[in-house]
């Protein structure tokens, strides 16, 4: 798990991504403003 770890962090790094771990979920529907999708969530 260490040397899992230590190559995804080089990875990240490499690849200038981080993670905040947060879940998000999917929107509800899509809906379109202004020729543009506009996610909905509530």
């Amino acid at each position: 798990m260490k040397r899992y770890n230590e190559l995804q962090e080089a990875d990240n790094i490499k690849n200038n991504r981080f993670s905040d771990c947060m879940f998000v979920s999917p929107p509800k529907s899509v809906t379109c403003e202004n020729n543009k999708p506009v996610l909905v969530y509530e």
